[in-house]
């Protein structure tokens, strides 16, 4: 122990003074006489990343996490993998991992998709999909469903990545899809009998709803279903059908759920009902700011209550992000003004997720309003906003286009993936700076032409089939371009996480408007609006090719990023993320 100290000092010594080489060196040296010890894990992913080694750096931390779950370096494995880390699989420790996907207070998703790729290479998860690969996906589910897959159903990395996030992958849903449709129409003898069997259909069922029941549904599925109905207050049924539609849907007397089901399982049905209820009541409460009169805001509105998007259960919780992503954006901007109290408005807030990052990035100075069109979603941003323990949001539904109801000015604005929905995305932007204050900011996201372009294209072509419909036609018309869509198509679609989830996948491949805008157009409405553009947030990566190719003093030139994006068309794949100032 004094050894791994000892070389651990140095090593801290020699990361401060500049010596990567020397201080990963020393690092590593400590880990291999006192291997168990979470804080020389997280010094050498430090100084890996320090060296560039950010796929080390990335696998290292799933080592802080195994020996110290509770370690806030699980939110840093997370932005680095979000922003394009990628770490050998057989580098990863599965408990690091386990113990980030137990975390509510990271983005969990990228280590979800990191697991993922972890157990399709490794025992025991991995023999289900080399059958799927080699043979076929109905071989997989009835290997994993028998004796010999026992060890795979029970995984506990598999099972609480079903609990936790959608997996966002084709081969999971290929695996997923064939072992609820063995289920169905070939149950296991033992059904219900606390066993590996019983943890993974409670976990299989999470996971359903986490997805909105995204899977296609065969004809003779459907036949099997409409047989079993009238038997649902037998638990064995229940669970089936709880694998094809919300437990909400499926009505069950609360006294035979007592008496029938298993513990477990109660308390899963108990909790999503109790949900449910919340966010009824909760809607019942919003102040109404205007109502929408625009015909694109009225169908806006309409499709987000049907489908409030993203259904999302962990966020990246970083106290203070927004105060030290602009002091990184501008150094030596005073900001001392964020010691006081000060007004954000989130407009578009829709489900909250950027509304509870913003909460804590902002800090307990901030008075912030979210507004959004759809009520639905708004009861959920509520609802979620009070189980991360912010609880003095002020919420309200309205329409950006009528802001001019809102006397009130702020400090800070945002309004994330909401503008380009806007049949004229820049009517909207001007409508929220005028609620913005002289020398205030504004953080706002929009799609990008250039980058939409080949997946629009792809949208065009797959539009007839999944515009349109019931919410059943939808998932039965997404089945069939999972089925059939020609390959091109599949890697665009597979690629994107959104294709994973019902109403991400609607909003995806169904929006009925979408209005991306280019970097040439921005600069145009900053420059007539009196702004000043200050700087982008984008993915390490981006960034470092930038710098090469532009220079890193030339960031704040949208002429500069424009010739950028036109060399790198997907650099913007996700949206333009930037803040800009009001000037006086």
């Amino acid at each position: 122990m004094k050894f791994a100290n000892s070389k651990n000092a140095r090593g801290i010594e020699a990361l401060q003074g500049g010596n990567i080489p020397l201080a990963i060196q020393l690092f590593q040296e400590a880990i291999n006489e006192s291997p168990r010890q979470p804080a020389l894990h997280a010094n050498l992913a430090k100084a890996l990343k320090r060296g560039g080694l950010i796929d080390q750096a990335a696998a290292r931390l799933t080592f802080t996490l195994a020996f110290d779950p509770g370690s806030n370096d699980a939110s840093l494995l997370s932005i680095w993998l979000a922003g394009g880390a990628n770490p050998n699989i057989m580098d990863l420790h599965p408990r690091g991992l386990l113990s980030a996907i137990n975390r509510k207070d990271i983005d969990r998703h990228p280590i979800i998709n990191l697991s993922a790729n972890y157990m399709k290479n490794n025992l025991p998860t991995s023999r289900a999909f080399q059958l799927g690969r080699k043979e076929d996906w109905e071989s997989a589910a009835q290997w994993i469903l028998s004796a010999s897959g026992k060890a795979a159903l029970g995984n506990k990395l598999f099972l609480n990545c079903l609990k936790a996030e959608p997996i966002c992958d084709f081969e999971f849903e290929n695996l997923l899809l064939k072992v609820r449709r063995a289920l169905l129409l070939t149950p296991p003898k033992h059904l219900l009998k606390k066993n590996p069997l019983q943890d993974f259909i409670f976990s299989f069922i999470t996971q359903c709803k986490l997805n909105e029941y995204i899977y296609g549904v065969s004809k003779e599925e459907e036949k099997m279903l409409r047989k079993l109905r009238p038997n649902i207050h037998d638990p064995w049924v229940f669970c089936i059908l709880a694998l094809y539609h919300p437990i909400n849907s499926l009505i069950v007397p609360d006294e035979k759920i007592k008496k029938l089901f298993p513990k477990p399982l109660a308390q899963l049905i108990r909790k999503i009902i109790a949900e449910n209820k919340v966010e009824l009541e909760l809607a019942k409460t919003f102040k109404i700011l205007n109502r929408a009169d625009n015909k694109t805001s009225i169908s806006v509105k309409a499709f987000y209550e049907e489908t409030p998007y993203p259904r999302w259960s962990s966020v990246n919780l970083i106290a203070n992000l927004r105060r030290s992503t602009l002091q990184y954006l501008m150094p030596g901007k005073n900001l001392s003004f964020m010691d006081q109290s000060f007004s954000v408005l989130i407009a578009g807030c829709g489900t909250g997720q950027q509304l509870v990052e913003a909460a804590a990035g902002y800090g307990e100075k901030s008075d912030i309003l979210a507004i959004d069109l759809s009520c639905n979603s708004l009861a959920y941003a509520a609802r979620m906003a009070a189980f991360f323990g912010f609880r003095k949001i002020e919420f309200a539904t309205g329409d950006i286009l009528g802001l001019d109801s809102l006397s009130k000015q702020f400090d800070f604005l945002e309004c994330v993936g909401v503008l380009h929905h806007l049949e004229k995305p820049f009517v909207g932007w001007k409508k929220l700076l005028d609620r913005l204050q002289d020398g205030g900011y504004m953080r706002i996201g929009l799609y990008s032409k250039r980058a939409r372009k080949r997946f629009n294209e792809t949208k065009i072509a797959l539009l007839p089939k999944t515009a349109g419909g019931s919410l059943t036609e939808f998932r039965q018309a997404r089945y069939a371009l999972v089925s059939s869509a020609e390959a091109s198509y599949k890697n665009t679609l597979f690629n994107s996480p959104d294709f994973f989830t019902l109403s991400n996948a609607r909003d995806l491949l169904s929006h009925i408007s979408e209005n991306p805008v280019t970097l040439e157009s921005i600069a145009d409405f900053i420059a007539k609006g009196n702004l000043e553009f200050v700087g982008f947030e984008t993915s390490p990566v981006v960034a470092h090719t930038f710098d090469r190719e532009e220079g890193n003093n030339n960031r704040k030139s949208l002429e500069n990023w424009t010739a950028f994006e036109e060399r790198h068309p997907e650099a913007f794949a996700t949206m333009y993320l930037f803040w800009c100032r009001k000037l006086s």
